[in-house]
């Protein structure tokens, strides 16, 4: 409640879950301001920004799995012809490739967002994963996606841009000085959709913490999962914040908790699950200057952790020796 006001959030979805079953979960304010005494509930999609590279990096592990790439393999080897010629796969993954936008695709000085079809391609790299992707896959990339990871996991209400059926969180920005809020117009982002273009809920990411957590096969082997999540490169000088392999990794309260941030017009994002217990926290914010989403979810996931431990594993009686 606290966070809803301080940050004038019109609708806040939380939840914290233990290996994918929700243990705690609360709605506040509205999903829609038109209907303002109806709160988000845990099957509200809202936009995950940043949140939908984590899916296409697990799909680029699951290819270097299947042999079809190597994480040091040059771009231009994969995706001729390419400028990019002294960036591997790995620095694509670990965001330290170095790339840059276009000069015609640079953000502005101004707001990058404030016309609806300028979604910035700032982050080249998460596209470029995507047509590698397509290319090794042969198909379009969010099918290759869905096929990979969505569908294994269950994952219904994560799509490519909102999905008919399902109630909706409205985009909002409320402007300092004032408390009404205005509605954020929807971007197109072209070619950029890799980089910030799913909606989901905050069911389904519980789902996906899990599998963090605990991964199945079917999906990415469980020792591929821990190369992802070890620290590469180290984005916050007292070292709580580090970057894996498409992950980022947050230290709070002692505790390493992997998952990552989005950041939209409209919304504001965070899964993070700390593995050794399976718990993670989601945050789901439908207003744009809403703040620090990561570290709140890690907070959410500490408190359960903290007041509601795991029970230990039931002590079974071994089998008798014949």
């Amino acid at each position: 409640m606290e966070k809803q006001i301080a940050d004038r959030v019109p609708g806040l979805a939380v939840g914290v879950s233990r290996r994918g079953h929700m243990v705690w979960f609360v709605g506040i304010g509205s999903a829609d301001v038109s209907l303002p005494t109806r709160p988000p509930d845990a099957d509200t999609q809202f936009d995950i920004a940043g949140i939908t590279s984590t899916f296409v990096a697990v799909t680029v592990m699951a290819l270097r799995d299947a042999g079809k790439l190597s994480l040091d393999d040059p771009v231009e080897r994969r995706l001729p012809p390419s400028r990019h010629t002294d960036v591997t796969v790995r620095e694509a993954l670990t965001h330290i490739s170095g790339m840059q936008p276009s000069v015609r695709q640079r953000e502005p000085v101004r707001d990058a967002w404030d016309a609806p079809h300028s979604a910035p391609h700032s982050q080249p790299y998460v596209g470029m994963l995507a047509e590698l992707i397509a290319r090794l896959d042969h198909e379009d990339w969010y099918a290759a996606v869905r096929r990979r990871v969505l569908d294994p996991l269950g994952l219904r209400s994560t799509s490519l841009g909102r999905a008919a059926g399902l109630p909706q969180a409205g985009r909002y920005y409320v402007p300092p000085g004032t408390d009404v809020p205005g509605a954020e117009p929807t971007v197109d982002l072209f070619a950029s959709g890799p980089v910030g273009g799913f909606s989901s809920t905050a069911r389904d990411l519980s789902t996906w913490g899990a599998f963090l957590a605990d991964p199945t096969d079917e999906v990415l082997a469980a020792d591929t999962v821990e190369e992802m999540c070890q620290p590469n490169t180290t984005t916050a000088p007292d070292g709580s914040l580090t970057g894996g392999l498409g992950l980022r990794l947050v230290r709070h309260e002692g505790r390493v908790w992997v998952g990552h941030t989005g950041a939209f017009p409209g919304t504001r994002s965070g899964c993070f699950t700390h593995r050794e217990s399976g718990t993670t926290g989601v945050v789901l914010m439908n207003q744009t200057a809403a703040t620090s989403p990561g570290i709140f979810a890690a907070s959410l996931g500490s408190y359960v952790l903290e007041h509601d431990p795991p029970l230990p594993p039931v002590w079974r009686p071994a089998a008798p020796r014949s």
